[in-house]
């Protein structure tokens, strides 16, 4: 079993920070977009994240997202949360992030 999905990236016009407080922000989408693939996998349970030429095994009982290496931290957290919402908590999964939004960039604010 393969998903892809993508997301807009998004670019805030106003309280950026104010966010950070609960406060409100003014967003809008911007035409980069966020490409994400899930592949069920055979083999031993557990979440394997593959970025930049790298691996990162992710255990599926992880309960606290700072045991997870920065590198990979939100798509395994994103994930995590999505598999215990619709039950497919168990197995063996492989998420390939495809980040495109900021070209190789440095990100700037």
């Amino acid at each position: 079993m393969e998903l892809r999905a993508s997301a807009p990236g998004k670019l805030f016009v106003l309280g950026e920070y104010a966010v950070t407080t609960g406060g409100p922000a003014v967003i809008c989408a911007t035409e980069r977009r966020l490409h994400c693939r899930l592949e069920r996998v055979d083999g031993t349970p557990g979440l394997l994240v593959r970025r930049a030429g790298r691996e990162f095994p992710v255990d599926l009982s992880c309960d606290d997202p700072r045991a997870v290496e920065d590198d990979v931290r939100f798509a395994a957290a994103a994930f995590l949360v999505a598999a215990r919402r619709f039950g497919i908590a168990e197995g063996s999964w492989v998420l390939h992030p495809e980040e495109t939004l900021d070209g190789n960039e440095p990100k700037w604010g």
